[in-house]
């Protein structure tokens, strides 16, 4: 599988309200990429080839708050498997962690 991989896009700002089909590609130039999707879909592994074609750090969501260090700082991430924070009673505690840990590294993501 390449990066021309389909995804939809949904969104909610004002200046972008477009939707449909696009390649996973055609959204690398964005800042953040947020992806959602149903299990087996292909998001993990979508990822582990978009991280590699970027020479960008691959993490799990579940050790990512915990292990990860200063070596993330400017570096492209990818974190993977949020959705499997999310059907955890302690979801929002455990994204709340990840959304700190990004912030105090300060990745290019």
């Amino acid at each position: 599988m390449s990066l021309d991989r389909r995804v939809t896009r949904l969104s909610s700002s004002i200046e972008d309200d477009r939707q449909g089909l696009r390649a996973y590609a055609d959204y690398l130039d964005r800042l953040n990429i947020v992806l959602l999707g149903d299990p087996g879909a292909g998001k993990s592994h979508l990822f582990k080839i978009g991280s590699e074609h970027e020479s960008a750090m691959l993490f799990q969501a579940r050790s990512f708050s915990i292990y990860v260090d200063q070596s993330v700082m400017g570096q492209v991430v990818y974190i993977d498997a949020l959705d499997e924070k999310r059907s955890r009673s302690d979801a929002l505690d455990a994204i709340d962690a990840i959304i700190s840990r990004l912030v105090e590294l300060k990745p290019d993501c």
